[in-house]
């Protein structure tokens, strides 16, 4: 088993980005392997890449597997060759030095632990929040607990905002308030140092969440229902675009709408799918969502959102409610 870690990111977009990630990659005070993974981008971009980092691995997909499929060839080859650890980083994150060298003493710490993820700061304003691990994935994507946080919590006195935060300090300034280490409910898939151990037993991520959006929650939920643990780890850092940094109104509406409900047919029981989500999500979610968009005049995030259900109800219709995943 290889102790080295394989470090693998997925290009697509702007090759100055990446340039920047793979040079914090590159900087690490932990040793570790470069993968870099050209996602089917035109043009081929394989030689720039190379160029960044002479020393890493380059892939290239023919075509655009999504944010799944392509980090799945890292998750392959990661697996291949019996690696103890994996890291899947974003090609708009940057790293502090030290961010692998603690996630992975952190690791070394907690056995029990499959992922683990660092304290995630604005890029542009470093002194705020992305994100500081997770709550209940359930209650922060499948409830509108989670849909009242974002959309409301500037309302709401600031010990209510904070108890209904699922989503662990999204906008709000890093002070502190948020470097407690606990068991996390999720991790986002940003920036994931993953046990290959765990992954081998519960599998890749799942494609069917392409282009992007729930791949890394559904992991999450499989990872906690085979016993695992998720561990923040606020002394590790890293720096990504702030929460609405994707320009694209409706694609971003449709692919946040449709993974969410395909989240919930997958990783929901039918007494809870029915009972819970179902009535929340007609009664509650939804009409907050659309409100939301109505006020906004985003017409295109409104088209968004209805195509995603009617998507939802064709593929429902065809494929049933509860779709069981093989290692359910």
């Amino acid at each position: 088993m290889s102790e080295r870690p394989l470090i693998v990111v997925l290009h697509w977009g702007d090759l100055s980005q990446t340039a920047a990630c793979v040079a914090s990659l590159l900087a690490q005070t932990a040793a570790a392997d470069l993968l870099l993974i050209d996602n089917g981008g035109e043009p081929d971009v394989t030689s720039a890449l190379r160029g960044m980092a002479p020393a890493a691995r380059v892939l290239r997909s023919d075509t655009n597997l999504g944010v799944a499929g392509g980090r799945n060839l890292g998750l392959e080859a990661a697996l291949a060759e019996k690696r103890r650890w994996v890291f899947l980083f974003d090609n708009d994150a940057v790293a502090a030095p030290d961010l692998l060298e603690r996630l992975l003493a952190a690791g070394e710490g907690h056995p029990n632990a499959a992922l683990l993820g660092p304290k995630i700061l604005d890029i542009d304003q470093p002194q705020r929040l992305v994100r500081a691990g997770g709550g209940s994935w359930r209650r922060n994507y499948l409830s509108s607990l989670g849909e009242l946080s974002r959309k409301l919590g500037r309302f709401l006195p600031a010990e209510l905002a904070l108890l209904l935060d699922n989503a662990r300090g999204e906008g709000q300034p890093d002070d502190g308030r948020f470097d407690d280490a606990p068991q996390a409910g999720f991790l986002t898939g940003g920036a994931q140092l993953i046990r290959v151990e765990a992954l081998r037993q519960v599998g890749l991520l799942d494609p069917e969440f392409s282009p992007y959006g729930g791949e890394d929650i559904e992991f999450c939920a499989r990872l906690e229902q085979a016993g695992w643990q998720l561990r923040y780890v606020p002394e590790a850092r890293c720096f990504h675009p702030g929460p609405g940094s994707y320009r694209n109104p409706y694609r971003r509406a449709f692919y946040n709408t449709r993974n969410m409900l395909l989240l919930a047919r997958k990783r929901l029981g039918a007494t809870e799918f029915y009972g819970r989500y179902l009535p929340d999500l007609l009664l509650v979610t939804l009409p907050l969502k659309l409100a939301h968009a109505g006020l906004a005049g985003s017409s295109e995030q409104l088209r968004g959102i209805t195509d995603a259900l009617a998507w939802t109800v064709r593929d429902a219709a065809a494929r049933g409610i509860r779709i069981r995943t093989p290692r359910d």
